[in-house]
């Protein structure tokens, strides 16, 4: 996935707030008298990788499973229909063309093509639909987990260390943080039942 030149706007936008908010925290909300934040409290933030928590979750191990079995089925009815192409593409070879065994051969031949195209073009819409069903799944029972630590230590807010698309190098959101604010083997800890 692309991050656009907006995305990019937004994400540093974001992170000039999150900057704000540390400065004003450390200096004193007092510093903003008459805007209504004097009486703040500073906000705790934490940082989570969450590649390493999604890529160590057993459920993802599940998840890889259930696809490949999905897959290997929806490819088994592909080579199914592919087989019958190529019967039907040797069987129009025996006949001269206009003749109507060659016509009848021809008209199931591009039959078949067709229901090939239509059913690959369904079985990818399936698994990506799949995929991103049971990829939201997970990512939900992560939040949880990463909530639970974040109650439990006093954090107020979560910032993902890095955005990682498929392409490389992954897009640092987080340069730097102090160890103690790092909750990812905390919340893996939790996910894995390793507390």
């Amino acid at each position: 996935m692309k991050v656009e030149p907006d995305s990019r706007f937004f994400l540093f936008l974001s992170l000039g707030i999150c900057f704000l908010v540390g400065t004003f925290s450390q200096s004193g909300w007092g510093t903003l008298a008459g805007t209504g934040f004097q009486d703040a409290a500073p906000s705790r933030i934490c940082v989570i990788d969450l590649q390493k928590v999604f890529d160590s979750s057993p459920q993802r191990d599940e998840l890889e499973s259930t696809l490949k079995v999905a897959e290997r089925e929806k490819l088994q009815v592909m080579e199914g229909i592919n087989k019958e192409i190529l019967k039907l593409q040797s069987e129009g070879k025996l006949y001269r063309p206009g003749s109507s065994e060659y016509d009848r051969i021809q008209h199931g031949l591009s039959q078949k093509q067709a229901e090939f195209g239509f059913l690959q073009k369904k079985f990818d819409r399936e698994l990506t639909e799949m995929l991103f069903d049971a990829r939201k799944q997970v990512l939900l029972s992560i939040r949880d987990q990463m909530k639970e630590v974040c109650q439990s230590r006093g954090f107020d807010m979560v910032i993902q260390r890095a955005y990682s698309p498929k392409q490389s190098p992954p897009l640092e959101i987080v340069l730097w943080s102090r160890p103690q604010y790092d909750i990812t083997e905390d919340v893996l800890a939790r996910i894995t039942g390793k507390q």
